[in-house]
């Protein structure tokens, strides 16, 4: 009944480009009741209009034709809803690892989070440990998570220590790359993590 245009990684266009490129969707794509446009993207790296010389504006107006649909900060931080996140986090890995478990398909939820905190984590700690880690990208989370069980050489359950080194080189090693080819923003991740992180 009607059609839903997704724009990914809207943020990743560099910001003074942004009405350029949004006015020129708002004159390809007509919205309304069967055409719907999405922008997901990162909030205070977003402009998706400007006023141009003649004081008329391009791009989509926030709160005239633009509107918030879902803050997924909010939705997803681990430590506004900790709880809510973990329940989603832990329902992404309950899928993934039912990919090549089929045992994980047969289960309710509360029994894969009973096996999760008897069989795979030393209680809640190592869990709130990893969900924080991940600060509540599934991506983060599964790889987090993937690099812990792999280091343990099978000897379960995970703890808190494991989950804390694994995260270490997880940023070290993975993250740290995606930032090297800006180095005001290397150089801001290293006082962070040097300061903050490995004191703590």
């Amino acid at each position: 009944e009607s059609l839903v245009v997704l724009f990914d990684e809207w943020s990743a266009i560099e910001i003074n480009d942004q009405p350029v490129f949004a006015e020129m969707i708002r004159s390809t794509l007509i919205g309304g009741k069967h055409l719907g446009i999405k922008f997901a993207c990162i909030p205070f790296l977003t402009q998706l209009s400007e006023a141009n010389d003649s004081g008329q504006t391009i791009g989509f107006p926030i709160g005239e034709e633009v509107f918030i649909d879902v803050d997924l900060d909010r939705l997803c931080s681990p430590y506004a809803n900790a709880n809510n996140v973990t329940i989603f986090l832990f329902a992404v890995l309950q899928k993934h690892l039912a990919g090549t478990i089929s045992e994980l398909k047969e289960i309710d939820f509360s029994e894969w989070m009973q096996f999760c905190l008897k069989e795979l984590f030393e209680g809640y700690g190592p869990i709130t440990e990893l969900v924080k880690a991940s600060a509540g990208v599934p991506r983060d989370f599964l790889r987090i998570f993937n690099r812990s069980i792999q280091g343990c050489q099978g000897i379960l359950p995970l703890t808190s220590r494991k989950i804390r080194r694994t995260t270490h080189e997880f940023f070290q090693e993975e993250k740290a790359i995606l930032i090297q080819r800006r180095p005001e923003v290397s150089s801001l991740f290293e006082d962070i993590f040097d300061k903050i992180c490995v004191p703590s």
